[in-house]
């Protein structure tokens, strides 16, 4: 089994996070990090990436599939 198999995907991810696991939300913030970045500079305010890492924060709690 190759490692990208045993990575969980970013929907697992939410879940994990929304049971309250610190790992997985860091996870997600992880790799959500180049769009937070990329759309940061396009926002042009200081604080804008912070910004966009609480938005991902409220969005994974409020996330019902």
């Amino acid at each position: 089994m190759s490692v990208l198999q045993d990575k969980p995907g970013l929907r697992e991810l939410v879940f994990q996070a929304q049971s309250g696991d610190v790992e997985a939300l860091a996870q997600i913030v992880h790799h959500l990090d180049p769009a937070v970045r990329k759309y940061g500079r396009h926002l042009g305010y200081p604080g804008s990436c912070s910004d966009l890492v609480l938005w991902i924060l409220q969005a994974v709690h409020r996330y019902r599939p």
